[in-house]
């Protein structure tokens, strides 16, 4: 697998830990932010995104906001949800409205084994949600 650029969108430092040091033993680089606004961001600055990992709840909104923001500057970049909370149905929805499926959220906490497979799965083509 070649070098991808992935884009995490998680209010948690601990897990945006941990997944920085998961990515770099993967040989992928990684950037972080912390929410919407960081993320719209550093959006504007990113020359390339080959997956974005955002969390649903965010302190100033929610990942479905975040992906449209990425939409907009990388239509083909693969998206996974992750949640730590149960999702409320008008997310549920919203991200249902854009082509996801429930395969296409992984919920937290999760096995370590888990997010580095799910992450492989989504590089390598496999069924991730993308436009």
């Amino acid at each position: 697998m070649d070098h991808k650029v992935i884009f995490i969108v998680e209010d948690e430092g601990s897990i945006r830990m941990i997944c920085k040091r998961l990515l770099a033993q993967m040989g992928h680089a990684a950037v972080f932010a912390k929410d919407v606004q960081d993320a719209t961001q550093k959006l504007a600055d990113m020359k390339r995104v080959d997956l974005l990992v955002t969390d649903m709840r965010l302190p100033d909104g929610d990942g479905v906001e975040v992906i449209a923001k990425l939409r907009q500057k990388f239509s083909s970049a693969k998206v996974l949800v992750i949640t730590g909370s149960p999702v409320p149905e008008f997310r549920l929805e919203r991200l249902y409205e854009m082509g996801f499926r429930e395969r296409d959220v992984l919920p937290k906490p999760f096995e370590i084994g888990q997010f580095i497979a799910e992450v492989q799965r989504c590089l390598e083509g496999g069924q991730c949600h993308d436009s």
